[in-house]
């Protein structure tokens, strides 16, 4: 059996990481499902498809900041949204009722061809939506006139150039936009040659591919979350990588509880993947959850709830275990010098702690580190700690010790050379 001190201590600390990395995705989850991120993020991508450009938190942020002390008034790039390609599909009845609160988080390649082909038949036509009498409103979608209506949106980006809009840098930003959308739809119109079955499928691989990168964009946010939701636990709870080392390596007690409770948590919990995920467009991914959807917005927040409280108790586990923390933010020592002192306050105690983040190099960088680990993720980390638990338990148990050792050789050869018998599978020699 592999059971060397240094495979203990790496068991110990990837056990750590793999816990606080929990905590911290289940806080991110929590976070994700109250703003909506999955949400404004394929809005994100519907906005960099048909428009361009991308409006991002702080952009809405802005526009917030202007309701309130300017009178609801928009700032140039909400105005530039305004009546564009991507505002039209945002509005569209399909797409809104999507979601019970309009803001899906997910749809499909088909439904997106279908609402955006509707949006430019609907752009050919000179009814207007409340005159429901006439004919005009219900004739058929036709390639033709899928392609009308593109042409009538690409002539009214063309009025709007040098528009006051527009920064200074990027007086034709209409005209951008304009050549930009001309230069695909008319790839996709040439290789549609005619079909409007084969445009339809044509823009669904268009749709696949961006969301592809979108996904791509959601990770890399995601991960940069993380890394600052671990920063404020890693603070939080002096999670210090080298100081966990350096206390493993000399307690033994601890060191093997840690192991134990690491191997417990293999044994008993299945692989993080998705337990409480979707990918970055809202697409329920494979995991243990049987019968999660994304449409059961109550039931993917009781996951959420239950892996949470599940990372906090380990965390408090290894907290105690290890004695993380600040303990009384240095009240014992300024005691010993100060008889008269009084308990730190809130800003006493942050003022410790910054103390002794800075107080040497080693400190700043075993914080640092458990903070890029836990932006890693769980999953990472439960993989690796599956293989060092894999490797710990691998090999032939060792022989019990003294008196079960007396009642083996009674009735075996103390050495198996002496007589025919081999040695046994896995034995020494």
């Amino acid at each position: 059996m592999f059971n060397h001190i240094v495979l203990d201590i790496a068991i110990g600390i990837v056990f750590v990481f793999l816990v606080y990395s929990l905590l911290a995705s289940a806080i991110n989850e929590i976070i994700a499902s109250a703003i909506k991120t999955r949400g404004r993020m394929l809005i994100r991508g519907v906005q960099r498809m048909l428009n361009g450009e991308s409006i991002y938190w702080w952009h809405n942020l802005e526009k917030i900041i202007n309701k309130i002390f300017r009178k609801g008034k928009l700032t140039a790039r909400h105005r530039r949204m305004q009546h564009s390609l991507a505002e039209l599909f945002k509005q569209h009845t399909m797409f809104k009722r999507l979601a019970k609160n309009n803001k899906p988080t997910y749809i499909s390649a088909s439904k997106f061809s279908d609402i955006l082909l509707d949006i430019l038949h609907q752009q050919s036509k000179t009814t207007t939506k409340q005159e429901l009498d006439s004919n005009e409103l219900f004739e058929p979608r036709t390639f033709t006139s899928v392609r009308t209506g593109l042409n009538n949106i690409l002539n009214d980006l063309e009025t709007k150039v040098n528009n006051k809009d527009c920064p200074g840098k990027d007086l034709n930003c209409y005209q951008v936009r304009k050549e930009e959308l001309f230069e695909i739809f008319s790839v996709l119109l040439d290789q549609a040659n005619g079909d409007l079955l084969r445009l339809k499928k044509l823009i669904e691989q268009w749709f696949d591919e961006t969301m592809d990168r979108v996904s791509g964009w959601y990770k890399r946010q995601t991960f940069q979350v993380l890394f600052v939701i671990g920063l404020v636990l890693t603070v939080l709870f002096n999670v210090d990588a080298i100081a966990i080392i350096n206390t493993l390596s000399t307690d033994k007690t601890a060191r093997e509880t840690l192991v134990g409770m690491a191997g417990n948590y293999i044994q008993q919990h299945p692989k993080p993947d998705t337990i409480y995920k979707l990918s970055a467009t809202g697409v329920p991914l494979k995991d243990s959850v049987a019968g999660f959807d994304s449409t059961q917005y109550k039931f993917a927040d009781s996951v959420i709830r239950k892996v949470y409280k599940d990372a906090k108790k380990n965390v408090d586990s290894v907290n105690t275990l290890l004695g993380l923390g600040w303990g009384d933010y240095g009240f014992a020592a300024r005691l010993k010098k100060d008889p008269a002192a009084e308990r730190p306050g809130f800003f006493g105690k942050i003022g410790h702690v910054i103390k002794e983040i800075f107080s040497s190099w080693r400190k700043l960088f075993g914080l640092l580190i458990t903070s890029l680990a836990i932006a890693l993720g769980g999953p990472f980390w439960f993989d690796i700690l599956s293989k060092l638990v894999n490797l710990r338990m691998s090999g032939k148990k060792p022989v019990p010790a003294t008196g079960a050792t007396s009642a083996v050789t009674n009735s075996q050869p103390a050495n198996p050379a002496a007589t025919d018998q081999k040695p046994l599978p896995g034995s020494a020699g």
